[in-house]
This record gives structure tokens, C-alpha cells and sequence, in this order.
């Protein structure tokens, strides 16, 4: 049994979520019944099971009052049947708990953007208890397979239906590491994913953008996180940028307040008309 106050109470500082998160969290453990809530956690970490497959299950537990802050606490749950699978193929737990900290890092830029403890991205963890996706070091890992044909150039980078590694990038640490990040990740891949040891680690995201080169130094993080990769793609997309910096949209730029370097210098970009938005590409490494 792992929905219980003591499990989910060992498990939160393993994860590194804040006393305060998990006390807000902790308000509505008793809102659902513990042998429904152990049976929906036993059923979040079945790794066969398509993610899609549980969505039905989350979006009803979200639906409730409050549902958001259940749901982080029937996927603390899950992580207890979820490390039991981690032992069986031997990971480190190190992987378990930094991977299990989205649950922390989500409610954290929650309370940074709005102010209050939240969990809007219900679906998000249901890759960890699945075992699709892991964090090493810096970044994470997912185990994908390509939907469709991903293109460098003219040339297929990825074939569809070929395996192939997504990087995800989590909100609440410095992007520094990174490099060694996907070292460390090859060489988890090759030794408990062999089939995906030779995959093509590929990302998408707002930090790839090539035109934030025009407005940030070449020492910053975020140009030498852009240096791990060969970026092969770019697209206007301004929303997800102020999204990620800012959190919820404004009705005008102007009402938008920067509290950092960057923050002031992409508004700045922006309100001179030049754009932002997302870029992809593949790893060096």
C-alpha cells in the first residue's frame, strides 16, 4: 500500500518538493477513498499501458474540486509501485527521485506564476510512472517513436516508426550540465534501453530559437546549452515564449513586467516587432 500519509510523507522530500507544496497537497488526501485511490495508483504505473490509456482516469480525478493537488498525490502513490519496477531492471534510485521531482518542479512554476500551490500539467507525470520518460542530470529523456518522417533538410533525420529520444527541459533549475546531462543519458539508454542506444536525441522548444543569439551573450546558459545541439529548424511562435517566461498571457505586452535579463530582453524584441518563437534540432553528442 502506497496512498498512505506515511509513504506519501518519506516520498516528498525524496523529490524534493517544498513542506508547503505538499501540505496543500496533503489538505485533500482524505477526498477519495484509500482502496480507490491505491487502485488508480497501481493503475497509473503499469508500464504496458499506453499514457493515453489513463487519461480518461486523470481528467475525471482533475474534474473534482481541487482534483489537480488529488492527482499529485495519487501519482506519489503510483511512484511506489513504479520504484518497485525500477529495482527489477535495476536503476539507481537517483534516477527515481530526480525523475518523480516534475511533480515538485510543476507546482513550483505554478506558485511562481499565480501565486498559489497547482498542478495543471495532470498528465505530465503518467510518463514517469510508466517508465517512458527519466531524468538524468539536467534533462529528461523519453522514449518515443516518431509519428511521422522528421526532417532535416530534404533528408529524413528520423523515420516514422523509428525509436528516437526526446529531451525535455525542466523549469526549476539553472540550464547548465547539459552536455554532461546527455552523456550520462547515452550511456543509461545503452546499458537498461539497448534498442534505443544508438537513437537520435532530438528536442523542440522556445530555448532553440537561433534569433535568441541577437539578443543574449554567448556565455549565457542558454547559448551554451544551444551549442549540446545542431539546430535544424525555426518557427515564429511568440505565445509559448512569454508563456514560459511570463506564465499566463496578458492582453498586451505592455502589461507584462520583466524581472530578468532575459525577461527585458525579449519583451523589448518583441515590442519592436521582431519575433520568437521555437526552434529543434538533434544532439552533437
Amino acid at each position: 500500500m502506497y496512498y498512505t500519509k506515511e509513504y506519501l510523507s518519506a516520498l516528498a522530500p525524496k523529490i524534493r518538493m517544498q513542506a508547503e507544496a505538499f501540505d496543500a497537497a496533503m489538505a485533500h488526501f482524505d477526498e477519495i477513498d484509500p482502496s480507490e485511490a491505491e487502485e488508480i495508483a497501481r493503475f497509473l504505473a503499469v508500464p504496458t499501458l499506453q499514457r493515453e490509456e489513463k487519461d480518461p482516469t486523470l481528467y475525471k480525478i482533475a474534474e473534482m474540486e481541487n482534483g489537480d493537488l488529488l492527482c499529485v498525490l495519487l501519482y506519489m502513490a503510483a511512484a511506489g509501485y513504479t520504484h518497485e519496477n525500477y529495482k527489477k531492471k535495476g536503476i539507481p534510485d537517483s534516477i527515481f527521485y530526480d525523475s518523480f521531482n516534475c511533480l515538485a518542479e510543476k507546482m513550483e512554476t505554478a506558485k511562481r506564476f499565480t501565486g498559489k500551490w497547482s498542478y495543471p500539467s495532470i498528465l505530465w507525470p503518467s510518463r514517469m510512472t510508466c517508465m517512458q520518460t527519466f531524468r538524468i542530470g539536467r534533462l529528461s529523456f523519453a522514449r518515443e517513436r516518431a509519428v511521422q518522417d522528421i526532417l532535416n533538410g530534404d533528408e529524413i533525420l528520423i523515420e516514422k516508426g523509428a525509436r528516437y529520444v526526446h529531451i525535455h527541459i525542466a523549469d526549476n533549475d539553472k540550464l547548465c550540465g547539459c552536455e554532461e546531462s546527455v552523456r550520462a543519458a547515452r550511456a543509461f539508454f545503452a546499458e537498461f534501453y539497448p534498442e534505443y542506444k544508438d537513437a537520435v536525441f532530438y528536442t523542440r522548444t522556445w530555448l532553440m530559437d537561433p534569433r535568441l543569439a541577437e539578443i543574449l551573450p554567448p556565455e549565457s546558459n542558454i547559448m551554451q546549452f544551444q551549442k549540446v545541439f545542431h539546430i535544424i529548424g525555426q518557427m515564429d511562435n511568440e505565445k509559448e515564449v512569454l508563456a514560459r517566461i511570463f506564465g499566463p498571457a496578458k492582453e498586451s505586452l505592455d502589461d507584462y513586467v520583466p524581472t530578468s535579463s532575459l525577461a527585458r530582453a525579449v519583451l523589448a524584441r518583441l515590442k519592436r516587432g521582431e519575433h520568437l518563437g521555437s526552434g529543434w534540432g538533434y544532439t552533437r553528442y
